[in-house]
């Protein structure tokens, strides 16, 4: 077996199996009798009875059974991220210093923990938590301090009930009562109390609280995996999100709840690499001391990277690079070495992790499915009110479309009326244009007549001039006279237009038909009246 750097003892109590190698790169490959004193290890766990049923719970998740053994193959360290080895290594009791420097380089003061409330769980807040620890701090503040594996949905609206979940806490602390007193905040209001009345003490003094006397209240949340809204769009590398109420007109009213948000994974990403190698001053990245009431020590910034990297750290070596660039870390590393020697602790914290993280999926896939429902509720309701209108709209069409088609069969009707009248007013309009044509070769007769009598009667040249003009002007009159019959006829081939212009077309037609005859008949008289002085 080698040695590659300070070696340990894994023994199991039933069995007395040791197994002893190098902490860091561990690999048992070239030694068969250390690979079958961990394997024999193993099988002690498997068939022991009280661990019998949590190795077998563990077998049926092959990445946190294989973490498990990575574990004591020396591969793997603890996940300290989750709750029952967060709490072994910052327990309360015996490691409050160590719980309290954690707090204090988050919050940016100097804090110390004092107490630790029970895990109690109301009906309001849903969250998805491997890691859950509500203290309270010397000055009287709150402090919830969460781990979240995935990134779950609505996390402000979570967040902001967390918060809310604090603020309750202390609320009922100043009221003089127990956290056990009380199963719902509106039991009040369930007795018939108004919140004008004063609540009474078992002693009869009045425990209406001071609200000078309010504390401000932390949330603390490690985001093992962010969601995009912990995404910084100023810096992508940003990881530590601290946020409080501020209004705009920059009013000094400092309400009680501060939120501290760190995203793990972008620490991870942009850090963590930096750290492992020896990198360790604080970057513009770690902190922006604006949003803390006095700057940060030295030591705050020091210790948030020593603990950030101890919840990243994945193996045992990486573990011992920590170690040696935090000293603070050696107590940590020995504590995590010691379980070595002590696999059914182990066994029981792994599958206590499993178990919430399990219980957490199962929620979060409930929390999802009941939102995906909702939202299908939703869409239904649309598409019924969606198809409700539709059908309505398609009513209407129809009935849009029947009068349409009315409509429309009147028009044709109509025009077909129009275009016979139109019809039979061309076929006068053409009467009278034959008619005029017969006038005008008349005219052209007599006037033929005319010339001739003109030559006969030379004596009678002024009269007979006389009677030519008189027939010029007949002329000019038939053929204003065939203007407006040729008008008649533009009119007739517009079949639009109704009867009773193409009837006055007609009488135009027939006028003028009638004045012409009148002139001519004047000229034949005239002739006749000439031709009689000649004689």
């Amino acid at each position: 077996m080698k040695n590659k750097q300070n070696s340990f003892s894994f023994y199991n109590d039933d069995n007395n199996v040791v197994i002893s190698d190098a902490v860091g790169n561990f690999d048992m490959s070239d030694n068969p009798d250390a690979l079958r004193n961990y394997e024999a290890a193993l099988h002690s766990l498997a068939d022991n009875p009280s661990t019998k049923h949590l190795y077998g719970y563990l077998m049926s998740d092959k990445e946190w059974f294989d973490r498990f053994t990575g574990f004591f193959a020396g591969k793997k360290t603890l996940p300290l991220l989750y709750d029952p080895f967060f709490k072994m290594i910052f327990n309360p009791v015996e490691s409050r210093a160590r719980l309290s420097g954690l707090v204090s380089c988050i919050l940016g003061q100097h804090v110390t923990v004092i107490e630790v409330f029970p895990d109690t769980s109301y009906a309001f807040v849903n969250s998805f938590v491997i890691m859950d620890m509500v203290v309270r701090l010397d000055d009287g503040s709150i402090t919830n301090i969460e781990i979240q594996k995935v990134p779950y949905d609505f996390p402000a609206a979570r967040i902001s009930c967390y918060s809310a979940d604090l603020v309750l806490r202390q609320f009922r602390m100043l009221q003089g009562m127990n956290e056990g007193q009380r199963n719902d905040y509106y039991d009040d209001a369930a007795a018939g109390k108004t919140g004008n009345e004063t609540s009474q003490a078992a002693d009869g003094s009045s425990s209406k609280p001071s609200y000078e006397n309010m504390k401000k209240v932390h949330t603390i949340i490690f985001f093992e995996k962010s969601s995009s809204s912990l995404k910084s769009p100023k810096d992508k590398r940003l990881y530590f999100h601290v946020g409080k109420t501020v209004f705009n007109t920059e009013i000094n009213m400092k309400l009680l709840q501060e939120y501290h948000l760190i995203s793990l994974d972008t620490f991870r990403k942009y850090r963590y690499s930096d750290i492992i190698e020896g990198r360790i001053d604080s970057a513009d990245i770690d902190c922006d001391d604006t949003q803390y009431e006095n700057r940060l020590t030295e030591k705050m910034r020091r210790d948030r990277l020593m603990y950030l990297s101890l919840f990243t750290a994945e193996t045992p070596g990486e573990i011992n690079r920590l170690a040696a660039l935090f000293p603070e870390l050696f107590p940590i590393r020995q504590k995590i070495r010691e379980y070595l020697t002590r696999p059914r602790e182990v066994i029981n914290m792994f599958s206590e992790a499993l178990r919430i993280l399990d219980n957490n999926t199962a929620e979060l896939m409930a929390d999802r499915f009941k939102a995906q429902l909702e939202n299908a509720k939703i869409e239904v309701k649309a598409v019924k009110h969606e198809l409700k209108t539709t059908r309505k709209e398609v009513t209407a069409a129809r009935q849009e479309l029947k009068i349409t088609k009315q409509e429309v069969d009147a028009a044709k009707q109509e025009a077909n009326a129009a275009k016979q009248e139109a019809d039979a007013a061309k076929q006068e309009v053409d009467a009278a244009k034959q008619e005029v044509d017969a006038a005008k070769q008349e005219v052209d007769a007599a006037k033929h007549e005319v010339n001739a009598a003109k030559q006969e009667v030379n004596a009678a040249k002024q009269e007979v001039n006389a009677a030519k003009q008189e027939v010029n002007a007949a002329k000019q009159e038939v053929n204003a006279a065939k203007q407006e019959v040729n008008a008649a006829k533009q009119e007739a081939t517009a079949a639009n237009e109704r009867a009773e212009n193409e009837a006055k077309a007609r009488i135009k037609a027939e006028n003028a038909k009638a004045q012409s005859d009148a002139r001519i008949a004047k000229l034949e008289a005239i002739i006749e009246e000439l031709k009689n002085k000649n004689n």
